[in-house]
């Protein structure tokens, strides 16, 4: 009987426990336990010292330079990728055994990439994308080799972001920390998920200009 009982508790507990774990997984954005992407924050100066060749070719490069506007961007047209001088890299990894094709719209490879940036006073700001009406917004289709890299070429100073320190908050020649997040959405069991790939928080600075 104490048998009968104590399996009965066991199993009261296990459907309590999974449908807890359904309703968190649910309300939650995906982050992979054992994510398919890496992410990792590289200064301009590094990624000329060969980083994209061999990461570990380009050694203690200091921190990497992302210059903060003095006054918000109001641009709406511009995307990740474009070279300006003011840039930064962001590296996204394929860590699995094969290639993966990402299929998403214009809007999404626009919004792909935000930030958290930790002001030395401890202050914390969520970059993001803001959101834009779109007249077209086809799909597109990268494929990430298995094991390979896709670069974006980042700029807050010509490009529209939202959630920006004002240079009162994050004064120029200062060190600071950032993160950065890549996410995309997916299909499963006609249910979107999103999914999250965070890099480590990291030291950068603000040049002086």
């Amino acid at each position: 009987m104490q048998d009968f009982a104590s399996k009965k508790f066991m199993n009261t507990y296990l459907i309590r426990f999974v449908v807890l774990a359904l309703v968190l997984a649910a309300r939650c954005p995906a982050v992979a336990a054992n994510p398919i992407f890496s992410v990792t924050i590289v200064g301009s100066k590094q990624g000329q010292e060969h980083y994209f060749d061999d990461p570990r070719a380009a050694g203690d490069s200091g921190f990497p330079l992302i210059r903060i506007p003095a006054t918000p961007v109001k641009e709406t047209n511009s995307n990740l990728n474009q070279i300006t001088g003011s840039h930064f890299y962001v590296v996204v990894t394929n860590t699995s055994e094969k290639n993966i094709r990402l299929n998403l719209c214009d809007s999404d490879w626009y919004a792909c990439m935000e930030f958290q940036i930790i002001a030395p006073d401890g202050k914390t700001f969520s970059i993001h994308r803001p959101q834009l009406p779109w007249a077209a917004n086809p799909k597109r289709s990268w494929i990430f080799q298995a094991h390979g890299m896709r670069i974006f070429a980042v700029d807050l100073t010509s490009e529209c972001w939202d959630g920006l320190p004002s240079e009162k908050e994050l004064p120029r020649d200062r060190l600071f920390k950032i993160k950065a997040v890549f996410k995309h959405a997916s299909s499963e069991e006609n249910k979107v998920k999103e999914n999250l790939y965070e890099s480590g928080i990291i030291d950068a600075k603000t040049p002086i200009y």
